[in-house]
């Protein structure tokens, strides 16, 4: 892996598996006090769509550093 890559993919790594964690303890939560399946699909929908959204980012960030932009923002 290059060097340019580790940046985007440790954040990520942080990032999803903060957000999964969340979502575990917050599944984990709904478990002892039951609520109605539209709140817990509300509840947890929420952060699984935050991760799913910084992977689709990362992919597109991997997307530019292969085609030589490394750094978009110097353009700006």
């Amino acid at each position: 892996m290059n060097n340019k890559y580790i940046a985007p993919v440790i954040i990520t790594a942080i990032t999803v598996l903060y957000t999964l964690g969340m979502c575990a303890f917050l599944f984990w939560a709904m478990a002892e006090d039951p609520l109605p399946f539209w709140a817990v699909m509300l509840i947890l929908g929420i952060p699984i769509l935050t991760a799913v959204v910084f992977i689709v980012a990362l992919l597109q960030r991997i997307k530019e550093i292969k085609g030589g932009e490394e750094d978009v923002a110097s353009k700006y």
